[in-house]
């Protein structure tokens, strides 16, 4: 995500949108401006599957704020 510091700790949330997807925690660092996650997502059988972009929300959390985005452009 392009977007300017929330403090010195930055904690992201991401959620698959499909509720039966286990998603990991996220591993958040910043590379200038932009704040990178990276999670692994499992479906239930554990073998490849189509996301859905568009239904990943990322929340973004830090110094007493927080930043939601929906849809997830890869």
């Amino acid at each position: 995500l392009t977007m300017p510091s929330l403090g010195k700790t930055e904690i992201a949330v991401i959620e698959a949108g499909a509720g039966d997807i286990w998603v990991s925690p996220a591993d958040t660092h910043r590379e200038g401006d932009r704040l990178v996650s990276v999670v692994d997502l499992v479906p239930p059988a554990a073998k490849p599957f189509a996301l859905d972009r568009s239904s990943v929300v990322v929340t973004v959390l830090g110094s007493g704020r927080a930043v939601q985005q929906a849809g997830c452009t890869g």
